[in-house]
């Protein structure tokens, strides 16, 4: 298989000007509200690219000449520098997905509404179409204030507060509870089953998880004047208390739960390399599997462990970060999964 680009900038191809030159194209996708990066490089020697214009877009495709090309992303430059020796150009953009206007500061109170009636009247406020999960889209909530606030903060308040994540892509605004392993219209994302063989190289850690029993949160009872708790987990101990104080008995509640979800959760976090694939992007389930891995007939030097993932490997992941890198004459495909 033979690696293969297309860049437009501005809707100009100018491919044929970079054939020569491109060291190298980065394209980065995670989970979050993080925007999509881009990252070039070109061999800047004899000053003969030219330089390109803050706020320009630029689109980049990336495929195998044996099976065509797919565009990837559409980003706007916000960065362009020149270095050397030896004379370089790096080239940086962010996806047009991320709206500069959702860093304005807004004034406003929240009554009465569900989450799923916040994301929706966000997300209409910026031309977007909205998806949230049904279990968070359901939640009232009482009351909350957005004082001098962002809505990329408010946004991330909010997740952070129902162990949930958001991001503005492919002309959605999609709040949706973590590993949820959907596109942004919905769609149940392949599950990617992944063969030690498959890959270059690769990376496993574990972080125990937290012993903690329960959380508690309190919130202010305006009628009694009292603080009062709500937990989440049983009575054992150890517990922990969240210092915020929540303005009501549902807030509280599922700030606590949120946070004992989180920190009861065993992680192993993942790190594979493997030969580029477009279709792998944040949010993609992958499974570690020897399913269907054959050793016979293996040399002495090619032992069955070469070829099988050790015990504690295998298993289900959820993607959280990939990296697109086109270098040179290889294309890779690096992944950070838990």
């Amino acid at each position: 298989m033979h690696p293969t680009y297309k860049v437009i900038v501005d809707g100009e191809d100018i491919t044929p000007r970079l054939d020569s030159r491109l060291m190298e194209i980065r394209l980065t996708d995670e989970v979050g509200w993080f925007s999509d990066t881009m990252t070039m490089i070109v061999d800047d020697a004899g000053g003969r690219i030219k330089l390109p214009k803050i706020g320009k877009p630029i689109q980049v495709q990336l495929g195998y000449e044996e099976t065509g090309i797919t565009r990837v992303g559409d980003y706007i430059i916000d960065e362009a520098k020149i270095s050397g020796p030896p004379d370089q150009m790096l080239i940086r953009a962010r996806s047009v997905d991320m709206c500069q206007q959702m860093k304005t500061l807004q004034r406003r109170s929240w009554d009465q509404k569900t989450l799923g009636e916040m994301i929706e009247k966000i997300a209409g406020q910026y031309g977007l179409r909205h998806r949230v999960s049904p279990e968070l889209a359901s939640i009232f909530v009482d009351h909350i204030e957005q004082n001098s606030e962002s809505d990329i903060h408010f946004l991330t308040r909010l997740a952070r507060q129902y162990n949930a994540v958001w991001k503005a892509i492919s002309g959605h605004l999609i709040f949706i509870t973590s590993q949820e392993g959907k596109t942004p219209q919905g769609t149940p994302l392949p599950v990617f089953k992944i063969h030690r063989t498959g890959v270059t190289a690769y990376e496993l850690a574990w972080a125990e998880r937290s012993n903690l029993k329960h959380v508690t949160a309190y919130w202010r009872d305006r009628d009694k004047a009292l603080l009062m708790p709500e937990t989440a987990g049983d009575s054992g101990q150890p517990g922990k208390i969240l210092q915020p104080v929540y303005p009501d008995a549902g807030r509280a509640k599922a700030a606590a739960q949120a946070e004992l979800t989180r920190l009861q959760q065993q992680h192993k976090e993942l790190c594979i390399t493997m030969p580029g694939n477009l279709t792998m992007i944040a949010e993609s389930p992958v499974q570690l599997t020897n399913e269907g891995v054959s050793v016979s007939g293996r040399g002495k030097t090619q032992s069955k462990e070469h070829h099988l993932w050790r015990d504690g490997y295998p298993g289900d992941y959820t993607v959280h970060w990939v990296e697109h890198c086109f270098k040179g004459n290889g294309y890779t495909t690096t992944f950070r999964a838990r």
